[in-house]
Parts: structure tokens; sequence; C-alpha cells
């Protein structure tokens, strides 16, 4: 298997696509540390609640989920006919699934699980974000996750991603859908590839390009993707001087 140094996670596809690649270029070539995420609190709470995310999932969808410690998602891959490879990761703090493109073994993911819709396989995703509010609209978690969503599909070969989301301290919950979709996919395709060449050359990459998508999002639950903001709104606005400061470049 390729050093794990020199593979590209979703993670990884996820700071590709902000345009994060001379940073990431830097860690993976070993000349900075990276961060360390050990008491960052979002991500941990993220860990913690994994397995809550999961069983109030499956409680109130009535679908089990094959979750990546369990040898059960090996059986399940293998069962659908999955093509990726797949073996055990033993890097985080408890033994979990690595799944690697069976062609490209530089793409690897770690899912959270894996579902059944159907007869159909598809990742699944246990995410905690900041409670829903006016300015943190319920799919924002999906848009921030989206390239993510893209790599683990295209590694693991399956045909859609579920989120399951829990916002603020439990206050709402929402699962949300989105498709295999072939053109998303080789937009990644071509930066992971043009990153992955610099990784193995001296030369780092220059700081790339944030890419942003418009998502098809299959959703349950209420959820406004858009607020039209009228004048009186700015007014209210935090920012509302620092409009005003910048109304002639908007005009």
């Amino acid at each position: 298997m390729t050093d794990t140094n020199f593979t590209i996670s979703s993670g990884d596809a996820k700071r590709i696509m902000r345009g994060d690649t001379a940073a990431l270029w830097a860690e993976k070539r070993g000349l900075v540390a990276p961060e360390d995420f050990t008491w960052k609190l979002p991500p941990q709470v993220g860990l913690a609640t994994e397995d809550l995310n999961r069983r109030y999932y499956e409680h109130t969808r009535q679908r089990q989920v094959f979750h990546a410690k369990s040898a059960a998602i090996r059986l399940m891959l293998e069962r659908h006919g999955n093509p990726c490879q797949h073996g055990w990761s033993m890097e985080r703090q408890m033994k979990e699934i690595i799944c690697i493109h069976h062609k490209r073994e530089w793409q690897t993911c770690h899912p959270d699980g894996v579902v059944e819709h159907d007869g159909i396989l598809g990742v699944w995703d246990a995410k905690h974000t900041d409670a829903i509010s006016e300015w943190n609209d319920a799919e924002r978690v999906v848009r921030n996750n989206h390239w993510q969503a893209v790599h683990n599909m295209m590694v693991m070969e399956l045909p859609f991603f579920e989120f399951s989301v829990i916002y603020g301290s439990g206050n709402d919950y929402r699962t949300f859908r989105i498709e295999r979709n072939i053109a998303d996919e080789a937009t990644l395709l071509a930066a992971e590839s043009e990153f992955f060449e610099s990784l193995k050359s001296d030369v780092a990459p220059a700081g790339g390009q944030k890419i942003d998508v418009d998502v098809e999002i299959g959703k349950t639950g209420k959820g406004n993707w858009t607020k039209t903001y009228l004048e009186d709104d700015f007014r209210a606005l935090p920012c509302a001087n620092e409009f005003a400061n910048q109304a002639s470049d908007f005009l």
C-alpha cells in the first residue's frame, strides 16, 4: 500500500478544493507538522457523538448502518461486489476500515459507515454542527463537506452519500442525500491528480483556487436554501456599517 503521506483522503480533498494545496503539500512532504486535533473541541465532539448519531439514525429511519469499526461493513461491501480494496487502519483511536480505490491506490477514505436503501449500498456519514440559525442554514454542512462526499463515492464506487446531521446541542436532526455526479467527480479527480503529481516532485504547487459547486440535495424536514434580504434587514446586521462604507463599490 502507498505511504500514507503520499495518499489523498477525503479531508485532503476538501483542502485541495478550497485552495489549501501549498500548506497540504508541505505537511505531506514532512516540512511542517500537521495540525493537532487532539484537544480541538469541534472534531472531538464530532467523534464523541458519532455512535449516538448512528444509533439515532437507525432508530428514526429504521435502517441499519454498517459502521467503520465493525466487520459487517466489509461483508456488506463484498456482498455488493464492491471493487474498492479495504483493510483495517490503526491510525486513529480505534481500529476502523480504510478503503482504497481499486486502481488508484493513492486515493483512500475512512467512511463512517455504509447504509443500504432498496438494495443499493451508499456511504453514510455522521456530522455534528452548529445550531440552525439565520446565519447557519441547515444545508450549509452539506455544502461545506461536498467534496468529501464526492471523494468517498469515487473511492468506494458507491452511488450516493447520506449525511446524518445533529445540530447544536441536539435541538434539531436531519438527513440529506446527494447522488454520485460524474462531472463533479471529474473536476475533483483532475485536481487530486495534479496535486498527487506535485507530491512526487520537489516543487510545491502554487496556491490553488477555491472551487464551489451547487449541490443538488435530497433532504428531509424543513430548510431554507436561500434567504432574501431587504434593506431593513441589512440595517440590522452586525456588519451594517461596513455595507454602508462599501456602498459605492456595490453600486
